[in-house]
Order: structure tokens, then sequence, then C-alpha cells
């Protein structure tokens, strides 16, 4: 017996609703979105969603009770994307392995946000490096809700590169519960590996909310850094968070033109490294945000160095500390600077602007026109 939901798309298609593709692609949505408002019959609904739809290429799961059967009929749906966000279960590795195996000639989008596990990380591991043609990679476990949980956050990056040579964008994030780090492997190993040589995005959080990070302990060091990005000359957007990265982390990575610089970090890192990291990209660099307890007025110079040439339209400074002159400088030579925040780094000023013209203005009051 069909679903209620099922007989009105149903419905809707006998009477010729389905107008144009696009039209027809909203009621294709409308229909999922409405199907997944109940767990009554999900598994139903999932081996209906399977017949009605055999192209069906993407699907998100958000806040669901999902059990093996689940994952077993997912296997089936040659999904091109998966999403699972905030599901209300207690999932096990072997579940997600089993689907995972099932999509692997498919999935090209995996994203797991927030959701409760148990087992073995490794074992999920070992199923995405047979997706072969998995583009983006987003992992971000969540907190810890059950007696039961994964044995550790340990990714076998080596293993992804091998089996995920397609990877684009990879996205880690490490919890409370859940402290990031990489499998420990010999040299030899990591220098046969072929790295992302396709990676464009990193994004690599260790989240500190509730607890202190030690930094003398932190996994997110040059180590990490190297691993992953070694090959990836083609990254385009990087972003670490709560991260022990020095120069000499940063000089190996294979990228010469990355254009958006996101590091947010509560350890101080050398003025000076961070003067050469800035360097390294400041000609094609349009946004930096940076959260870095200490004066770095002296590394942020740098920014105003290309002058005429500068593609710099972003910049973002949290907790730390420039002068006045420096941030003339950067304002009179960076002529496509279209936001510009200190709001939090003054404590009250309201030094937050979001257009060019408001910047032209503050250009005005700093005295500080235009150079090129």
């Amino acid at each position: 017996m069909f679903s209620w939901e099922l007989k009105v798309f149903l419905e809707y298609r006998l009477k010729g609703l389905k107008g144009s593709p696009d039209q027809a692609g909203s009621y294709e949505n409308d229909f999922i979105n409405a199907l997944f408002q109940s767990d009554r019959r999900i598994k139903e609904n999932l081996k209906k969603l399977r017949s009605v739809f055999p192209k069906l290429e993407s699907l998100t799961l958000r806040s669901w009770k999902l059990g093996y059967m689940h994952f077993r009929i997912i296997a089936q749906l040659n999904l091109k994307e998966l999403k699972l966000d905030c599901c209300r279960s207690l999932i096990r590795s072997k579940w997600l392995s089993y689907a995972l195996n099932g999509l692997q000639g498919s999935l090209e989008n995996l994203s797991v946000s927030d959701i409760s596990m148990w087992g073995s990380f490794s074992q999920i591991i070992t199923s995405l490096a047979t997706c072969s043609n998995l583009t983006v990679l987003d992992f971000n476990i969540g907190d810890v809700k059950y007696r039961r949980k994964l044995d550790n956050f340990e990714v076998d990056i080596e293993k992804l590169q091998y089996g995920c040579p397609k990877l684009k964008d990879l996205t880690l994030v490490g919890t409370r519960d859940y402290v990031l780090s990489l499998t420990k492997i010999s040299p030899d190993q990591e220098a046969a590996s072929p790295g992302f040589p396709n990676l464009e995005r990193l994004v690599v959080l260790q989240s500190c909310e509730d607890f202190e990070v030690g930094f003398d302990d932190t996994n997110i060091n040059d180590d990490l850094i190297r691993r992953i990005l070694k090959t990836s000359s083609k990254l385009r957007e990087l972003k670490l968070c709560n991260c022990s990265v020095s120069y000499e982390g940063f000089s190996q990575i294979a990228a010469n033109d990355v254009a958006l610089l996101n590091i947010l970090t509560c350890d101080t890192p050398d003025v000076n490294d961070l003067k050469q990291i800035l360097t390294k990209w400041v000609h094609s660099l349009e946004k930096v945000d940076l959260c870095i307890v200490a004066d770095i007025s002296d590394a942020l110079e740098v920014l105003a160095m290309m002058k005429s040439a500068s593609r710099l339209k972003y910049i973002k400074l949290t907790d730390t500390y420039i002068s006045q002159q420096t941030m003339r400088n950067i304002l009179s030579n960076c002529p496509l600077l279209e936001y510009f925040d200190l709001s939090i780094l003054t404590k009250g000023d309201d030094f937050l602007f979001t257009s060019a013209t408001e910047i032209e203005q503050f250009r005005l009051e700093l005295n500080a026109p235009l150079k090129c």
C-alpha cells in the first residue's frame, strides 16, 4: 500500500502537473521532503523511493533514526550524493561501511555531520577508499551522546589518497570527544603515497568548545599538513582551526596560488613565520581570515606588497592587533578591498566595513588614499 505522500505525488503526475523540467524537479524535491517527515514507514518509503526514482542521485537524511536495513536500502540507490545530518540513533560503523561499499561506483559527495557512531573508524576509511569517484568528503562526527562510541578519529590519509584520487574538497572536524589524528606510518609509506593532486579545498578543525586545547599535543601540525597537501598544487582554499603549524609546514604545501587563507588558533605563532606564509601566497590571496593572539602588524605589511596587482577583497582579524600605520598601508595598496572586519579586535569601535563604498570612506577618515 502506497504511503499518503507517495499517493499525492502520483496524483500530481497523473493530473498532468509535470510542467517544465524545473517544475518537475521541484515536485520531486517536495515529494522527497514530505516523504521523510515521518519515521513510521521509512523502510517502506526508501524502497518506494528506489522504484519511483531509479535515477535518484542525491539523498539527505536529517534528524532520523536509522538502522541496518536503511543502510542496506541506501546501498542500492546508486547515489552520487549522500548527506547524513544529526541522526537521532546510534549508528554502527559497519552499517555506513555497507552503504559505502554499495555506492562505491557512483558516490561523489559524502557529508556526515553531528551523528553518533560506534565501532571501528578504520572500517569506514577502508570503505571510503573504495569510492574512486569521490570528489567531496565532509566528516564531522559530533560529540558522544551514548555509552558506545567509535574507537578513535584516526584517519588513514594515505589509504584515502590511493583510493580517492579525484578528491577536490576535504573537511575533517575533530570534537571534544574525537580528537583528530592521522594514522602512524613509516617514512617510506608516506613518500610512496600519491597525495591528493586534485584537492582544491581543505578544512581541518579541532573544536575547543568547553575545554582547553593543549597545543603541545595538537595533531593539526606540520606533519598533518605535509601528509595531506604534499601534491595538492591546485589548492585554492585552506582553513585550519586550533592548529600549531609553522612556516616549515606551510612551505611543504605544493600549492602556489591559494586564494582563501583562514587560520584560527589559540597558539601564538612566530610573527616571522606568519610573514613568510603570507609572502608565499600574497600574489593570489583574495580572502584572509586570521585569529591569532599577537601583534602581527609586521606580518600584515606583506598584504600591501602587490599594490595595483593585489587581488585582496576580504580581511577579517579577530583577537589580534595591528598598528594604525599597517592599517593605512593595507587600505592604500589594496584597490579591490570590499570587506574589512576589525570589530572584535577593536573592542567596541565600529570597524566593520562590508562594501567598497564604506571602505573608501574609511580611507578618507584615516587619510589613506589609494596609491595605485
